[in-house]
């Protein structure tokens, strides 16, 4: 190959290897942070010996370490999961304002002005 090539080729390929890929991301957490009173008045199943509960859309359980969360829950969770239902969201009729209404006068006429001292 002649240098003149060599060069060229160098020329054309040095853009794409001095190009760098940075790829940015945020893991997932492998806990949650909830407390005990709140999990345990939530839905439970037992599953492998100890009680899972379903808290904010996730299967927690105890551990000496504190509870634990799945980051990808087991079949066998995911078909225990419960059900709820969620109503749909209320229609709010538009209220009209009020009609301006004159005053009632006694009479049908207004009082007459009073001049004060």
């Amino acid at each position: 190959m002649s240098p003149s090539r060599a060069l060229a080729l160098f020329a054309l390929l040095a853009p794409f290897a001095l190009t760098q890929c940075t790829v940015h991301t945020t893991p997932e957490p492998a806990y949650t942070t909830v407390y005990g009173a709140e999990v345990y008045s939530q839905p439970y199943v037992v599953y492998e010996g100890r009680p899972h509960y379903y808290v904010h859309d996730h299967w927690v359980y105890s551990t000496p370490r504190g509870w634990m969360t799945y980051r990808n829950p087991p079949p066998a969770l995911e078909r225990q999961r419960p059900y709820v239902q969620q109503a749909p969201p209320a229609y709010r009729q538009p209220v009209a304002p009020p009609a301006y209404r004159q005053p009632a006068y006694p009479a049908g006429r207004p009082p007459r002005a009073v001049r004060v001292p």
